[in-house]
Order: structure tokens, then C-alpha cells, then sequence
């Protein structure tokens, strides 16, 4: 990148410099206010990227070009980008879509970081300009007295002990099951990465767990230690390289994390073990009585860690987001993963709005990249609608980014009744999918039934066989992953298939929803979204037969 010359530097400081200083003292510590930014290509870097003749090609120079725009900013570069801010910049990280991801020794007001990023956006070379955001994690916390299952009772015959809701009759699944066996492809040879909180090594789906070079099951994708839970005493954010292994040591916060890093909470919380309930509903291996099956459990996961403490202590930062989606698709710029991932499941979601580089669709520029690259590669993503109680998904990034990319899979959650439960996001999504429901006659209600950890707090606070257990979850977090599921069975079916020919199918093969289950079950809650009637429910047996059949454009 050409360096700025003294003139156009001239040009730049002395108005800026004009201002007051924002700071005029300096801390030990960094705040928590993270920006990306982002670098154009030099010309020979774009003639690189334009000179390619396939998506996969273009794949490979990009991220060649991105590893280059990922090197650290010189000694020179921070102090120019200091100067024209009025505030001391610390470069913290790689940013995986080409740029750094920059901190400041000082805490922030919106309207001060609003004035920085204005200047940095001015600064010549510079592509873009945006806060790190926060993440949280889509979750309905609320356990379920009653389990309803995939299958219909009238047609299973496995050997797993359910509990059925008394007087209750209609028991929807999603075809995974035919009345005489599991749907005959069952996502063997495709590999599927969950990006979450890591996992635990569940005895139920461990074996099936795709192990690295190192050994380790998945990475680590969490730069802040604070929020990857390994900070020390006295506190001090210190900025962590992403890392194999994607155990999830919990997400709780104690004491002391409220003390020197979490202020604004007030008391503490329990981890979710939020990746192990989504990993179980992918691959399950149904074994022991009352052991869950999940819709693939063939598949091979990757789990891949991007989420910590933080907000909600349920957060992860939009920077290793981004790193984590490239990486589980085998395409990060300078971290390579043996094992790339066919589909990625994203249980997840923010609110749209608090991203202030949108396309016009409202998907943020930066998943809008992510996205695509995975699309050019063949790598199929699975995301939430979002439980906001009905809401329209495209509130919701990156449910809203389907209508961007046209190849993302956005995913509402039906109740045991057949309708949108009452916690699910609506509107134009892709597809409905099981998510059980704890509102149904206002008491209680059914979940899908996966494992579970029993530590509260601590990873290593819980040991031996006692730990590892089953539990009923709802949410739409529990219904991505059974359209991951449904897709890995498609694709160990048919692997040709492309993301755009997957969506096809699970559109065409979907049941039809009717108009008054379209609508959320509510009772005290009001019901502020509605499914169109090209909506219709997941159909995994009929996907994988027409899979089978399907012209692939390869």
C-alpha cells in the first residue's frame, strides 16, 4: 500500500488536529470499544483477484490478497492513524476478511467513536470503517417438563424412553424417520461445523467429533481473553490468537468476572453449554435407553468455539464471527482447516440494525462477503430466525442476509402442533423446522430432546459419566440445526449439490403449512409475525430422494 504523501497528509491532519484532543491522559488498559477496519487492494492486488477464471480461483487469490492486508499496521501507520483521531490506537488483531482490528487505550462515548470512524473512513486506502459488534447468541432458556420427539408416536418403534403431554395426539417431526426406518442417508462423508460455544466430549456424539492435525476437535475463535475466560488477575485485556481446540470451558460469569470485566451485570450466570445442545441435534448416535438421535449421525462435526462471556454471557465479537465462518469453510486467509466443513450451522443472531455498513437489503457488508465466498466455494450456512416473539427475521443479521446472497438457509421453529412457535421470528424465511414450544395451553410445553452438560459454572467443575446427560431445549437454535441435519443427509446423498440446488429442494419438498398454523400460538403473548404461504415445513425424507435425482449444474 502506498504511503500517504506529506502533502495529503497535510491535507488530512490540519483540519483534524484543529479539534481539542479527545484524551489527554493515558491507561494501562484497553477498553473493550473495537474497530475493523479495512484496506483497499493495491492495483496489483486487484488485478490479482480480477484475473481469475473460476470461483474457486478467485477464491484462492483473495485470500492471498486478504493474508496481505491482514499484516500487522506499522509502528508508522499507528502513529498517523492516532494523530488524525486525537486518540491512541492499538492494533489488536487480524481481521480474516483483510484488515486489523483496532483498540483504543481509552474508554469511549458512542459519539466520540462515531467522530473516529469518520476520520479513519477519510484516511486514504481505507475500505471500510466499522464497530466490532457483539453477538449474542439466539437461546429460549426455559426447560420443558414434557419431550416430544422427530418422530411420530404412532410410528416409532425405537427404543428410547419418551414422555408424551397427556390427551395430546398430533406429534409432528420432520420425516426423518418413515414409519419402518431412519431415512436411508444419514450425512455420512460430509462434514458439518457449528459455530457456537464449543463442546464438551459428550460420549454420545464424540466419536463423530472431526479431530485436527493436532488431535484437537475445532478451534478457537475468541481474541478478547476476558471473554474467552482465561484473563488474569489483575485485569487487563489482553488480545489472544485464535487457537486449536474448540472445547467450550463455559460461558458463566462469577464474581469476579462481574468485578474487573462484566460491570454492567449484576449477578452471576450459569454456562449455556449451548454448542453441545446444537452438536446433539446434528449428531446424536442414539445410543443407551433415552440417549437423542440426531438427523445425521454419520455427519462429522467440526465445533468451532466464537462464542464466550460477554453480553448475556451468551456473546461473541462480529471479527471472530467472520474469521470463524472462513475457517470452517476452509477458506481463512492464513489459518488453514484440514477437515472444511459442506455446511456450517449458525445459531445466532444480532439485531441488523446495529451494524452500520448495510447493503440494501440490510445484510451487513461484511457477512454479505463471508457469505459469499462460502457460497463460491459450496459451502452451504444455516441460521436462525431469531426468537424475538414473531418478529420479521430480516430484524435479525444474519437471518437477513438470505435476501442478499439468496443461497443462506434462514430457519423458523414450529411447536409440537404444527405452528409457529411462539417464541420464533416469521416473515419470508426459508424453511420451518421442529423448535418445540414451553407456551403451548400456557402451562407448559415440548422440546427437542439433546444432550446436555451438568457443570453450572466451569468446564472442570463437573467429572465422570454423571456429567454427560439429555435434556429438552427449544428455540430456534434447536431448529437450524435439524435443517443442517436435513442438508448433510442431502449431500451424503448427492454431494454435487450446490447451495442454490439445496435451498431448491428443501423449498420444493417442504409440507405445505396451513393458514392458521402460520400464525404463533399465543395466549398472553402477541404475535407480531406470520409465515407467507411459501413457507412450508422440513421434509427430510423427501429432500433425500429428490437429492438423489437431481440434476446437478457440476
Amino acid at each position: 500500500m502506498k504511503k500517504l504523501s506529506t502533502l495529503n497528509l497535510l491535507k488530512l491532519t490540519l483540519p483534524l488536529m484543529a479539534a481539542t484532543e479527545l484524551f489527554a491522559a493515558t491507561s494501562n488498559n484497553y477498553t473493550d470499544t473495537r474497530l475493523i477496519i479495512k484496506f483497499k487492494p493495491t492495483a496489483i492486488q486487484q488485478k490479482l483477484i480480477d484475473s481469475a477464471r473460476n470461483k474457486r480461483e478467485h477464491l484462492l487469490d483473495k485470500e492471498k490478497v486478504e493474508a496481505e492486508l491482514m499484516q500487522k499496521l506499522s509502528a508508522d501507520k499507528i502513529q498517523l492513524f492516532s494523530k488524525l483521531t486525537g486518540v491512541e490506537i492499538v492494533d489488536a488483531a487480524p481481521y480474516a476478511l483483510g484488515g486489523r482490528v483496532i483498540t483504543f487505550r481509552h474508554a469511549l462515548t458512542e459519539a466520540q467513536l462515531s467522530v473516529i470512524i469518520a476520520k479513519l473512513q477519510k484516511i486514504p486506502g481505507v475500505a471500510l470503517v466499522q464497530k466490532d459488534e457483539l453477538v449474542n447468541l439466539d437461546s429460549v432458556v426455559n426447560l420443558n417438563e414434557y419431550n416430544w420427539h422427530l418422530y411420530d408416536k404412532s410410528k416409532y418403534t425405537g427404543g428410547q424412553s419418551l414422555v408424551y403431554k397427556p390427551g395430546v395426539t398430533e406429534f409432528y417431526g420432520d420425516d426423518f424417520f418413515d414409519g419402518n426406518s431412519f431415512v436411508e442417508y444419514k450425512g455420512a462423508g460430509v462434514t458439518v461445523a457449528v459455530l457456537d460455544t464449543g463442546y464438551v466430549p459428550h460420549p454420545n456424539f464424540v466419536s463423530h467429533l472431526q479431530a485436527g492435525e493436532n488431535g484437537k476437535y475445532g478451534y478457537t475463535f475468541i481474541a478478547n481473553c476476558s471473554e474467552r475466560g482465561v484473563c488474569p488477575n489483575p485485569p487487563a485485556v489482553t488480545w489472544l490468537d485464535p487457537s486449536p481446540d474448540g472445547l467450550d470451558t463455559g460461558n458463566f460469569l462469577n464474581d469476579d468476572d462481574i468485578k474487573y470485566y462484566f460491570k454492567s451485570k449484576t449477578k452471576t450466570e450459569n454456562s449455556s453449554w449451548h454448542g453441545t445442545n446444537v452438536i446433539g441435534a446434528i449428531i446424536g448416535q442414539g445410543s443407551g435407553v433415552g440417549a437423542n438421535t440426531g438427523g445425521a449421525p454419520d455427519a462429522k462435526v467440526v465445533p468451532v468455539r466464537m462464542s464466550g462471556k460477554g453480553v448475556g454471557a451468551r456473546a461473541g465479537y462480529f471479527s471472530d464471527i467472520i474469521a470463524a465462518m472462513l475457517w470452517a469453510g476452509g477458506i481463512h486467509p492464513t489459518i488453514k482447516n484440514p477437515h472444511p466443513a459442506k455446511v456450517i450451522n449458525m445459531s445466532f443472531s444480532d439485531k441488523a440494525n446495529n451494524y452500520d455498513q448495510q447493503d440494501s437489503n440490510g445484510c451487513p457488508v461484511e457477512y454479505l462477503e463471508a457469505f459469499n465466498q462460502l457460497n463460491d466455494a459450496g459451502i452451504t450456512a444455516v441460521v436462525t430466525a431469531g426468537n424475538d416473539n414473531g418478529q420479521n427475521y430480516w430484524l435479525k443479521a444474519p437471518a437477513v442476509c438470505k435476501d442478499s446472497t439468496k443461497n443462506v438457509i434462514t430457519v423458523a421453529a414450529l411447536n409440537p402442533l404444527g405452528q409457529l412457535a411462539s417464541y420464533s421470528n416469521a416473515g419470508d424465511v426459508t424453511i420451518a423446522a421442529s423448535g418445540g414450544d414451553f407456551q403451548i395451553n400456557n402451562t407448559d410445553g415440548f422440546g427437542i430432546w439433546t444432550t446436555t452438560y451438568a457443570a453450572k459454572q466451569e468446564y472442570s467443575s463437573c467429572s465422570g459419566a454423571a456429567c454427560f446427560g439429555y435434556g429438552w431445549k427449544n428455540g430456534t437454535s434447536l431448529a437450524a440445526p435439524l435443517v443442517t441435519a436435513a442438508v448433510a443427509d442431502m449431500l451424503s446423498a448427492n454431494p454435487k449439490l450446490t447451495p442454490e440446488e439445496i435451498i431448491s429442494i428443501l423449498k420444493s419438498t417442504a409440507k405445505p403449512i396451513a393458514a392458521d398454523k402460520r400464525i404463533a400460538f399465543v395466549d398472553k403473548l402477541k404475535s407480531k409475525g406470520t409465515l407467507p404461504e411459501s413457507v412450508g415445513r422440513l421434509d427430510v425424507i423427501k429432500a433425500v430422494h429428490a437429492a438423489l435425482v437431481y440434476p446437478s449444474v457440476k
